[in-house]
């Protein structure tokens, strides 16, 4: 992650700040390249991100990316969902700050951050699977109106752009949200509920998908052969995800995988 002359001189204007702890950084780098993490993190803060980064699940004693902990519906869909750490939003520490802040501030540098920490995980998986990061369609599931309203943003597109930008793939807009509750109000048998009568396929006869160049896509074969990774800030029940899954899976996509930043960690031990 590169900073040119333009970002010195933003930086220099609006010093950044960490995102974790808010202490003020260098409106410069030290390191001549800008190194990654460092826009975005204090020193100190992103020594414990890293190491956070390395936490192992109290069950199955993997790190996030391999953490098998993940609701049943998806252990048959792919080896493991891609992610970079664990969340637990009661705690105080780096990385549930850091999402939190990712979360309620529209910052673009934060974003590409967490994408460049997520894609190294995510083309992993996508190896194993065999599949061309290029070949694939990245995508999210919108929030509700309100949410965005609040913060004037969507960070599931943000961090979809962004993961796609960094395997120089497409990305577009493929669900709609009708209505519905925020997720996170809602118990995990409501959320299951809420998913199905909020969240659909876009119908791209209406407009034509960001990202897709050929006019001529129809509805009925819009998924059709394709692979499409949905892209999510945290999986808490994967209920929502789940959803997505199976609209896309119904419409003819060949292949579908979730990835996240973070996965909302187990607190009981088997």
């Amino acid at each position: 992650m590169k900073i040119n002359f333009f970002e010195i001189l933003k930086n220099l204007f609006f010093v950044p700040k960490c995102i974790s702890c808010n202490e003020r950084l260098s409106p410069i780098s030290k390191d001549e390249t800008g190194a990654h993490g460092k826009i975005c993190f204090c020193e100190d803060c992103f020594k414990k991100w890293e190491k956070a980064k390395g936490a192992l699940c109290p069950v199955c004693s993997n790190v996030s990316a391999l953490c098998s902990c993940h609701p049943s519906f998806f252990k048959d869909k792919q080896p493991n969902i891609p992610s970079v750490c664990f969340y637990n939003p009661e705690s105080n520490n780096v990385q549930t700050r850091a999402i939190l802040k990712m979360k309620r501030t529209n910052n673009a540098q934060y974003f590409e951050f967490m994408a460049e920490e997520l894609a190294p995980f995510l083309e992993k998986t996508l190896a194993r699977m065999a599949i061309d990061p290029k070949d694939c369609v990245f995508t999210w599931i919108p929030r509700t109106n309100s949410a965005i309203a609040e913060t004037g943003f969507d960070q599931g597109r943000e961090l979809a752009k962004n993961v796609a930008l960094s395997f120089g793939a497409t990305a577009q807009p493929t669900f709609v949200r009708q209505k519905g509750k925020e997720q996170k109000q809602l118990s995990k048998k409501e959320r299951s509920k809420n998913a199905e009568t909020s969240i659909f396929l876009k119908n791209p006869k209406h407009k034509n998908p960001f990202g897709c160049k050929d006019k001529r896509v129809k509805a009925e074969d819009f998924a059709s052969n394709k692979a499409f990774v949905i892209v999510d800030d945290v999986m808490t029940t994967g209920a929502t995800l789940q959803r997505g899954v199976e609209l896309l899976q119904n419409a003819g996509a060949e292949t579908v995988i979730v990835a996240c930043i973070a996965k909302t960690e187990t607190k009981t031990k088997k």
